[in-house]
């Protein structure tokens, strides 16, 4: 359970199966409302959007000072600290049979390849 204005702490842990060169790691924090009319069942969600933040979690290899393509080796458990504030005045999280609010974090390593790689 999260509650508006508290701090969420994290470490996200990643281990590649294969070399992979990276040029960023970026962590998003998204908080939402879905809410489901059980007296309209075929009408859509209502939703409503609490936070969406993007935070850059690593562009750079440790001790160098410029952006950079950097090689993270297979088969090593990596772990990288994170934290995000909630803004005061977010709901607090909740589950029920007719609607959410939910908190979630996601990772997105951007690759030498064109693609995004997401955790």
């Amino acid at each position: 359970v999260f509650h508006g204005g508290e701090l969420i702490t994290g470490s996200l842990k990643i281990q590649l199966k294969k070399e992979v060169t990276i040029n960023a790691i970026r962590i998003q924090f998204r908080g939402r409302a879905v809410y489901l009319d059980p007296k309209h069942p075929t009408k859509e969600a209502a939703e409503k959007v609490y936070f969406d933040k993007n935070f850059i979690l690593l562009e750079r290899p440790p001790g160098h000072p410029e952006p950079g393509h950097f090689p993270w080796s297979a088969n090593f458990l990596y772990s990288l600290p994170f934290e995000c504030p909630l803004p005061k005045g977010c709901e607090t999280s909740y589950e029920g049979p007719h609607g959410f609010i939910r908190y979630y974090a996601r990772a997105i390593l951007e690759t030498a390849e064109p693609d995004k790689l997401i955790l």
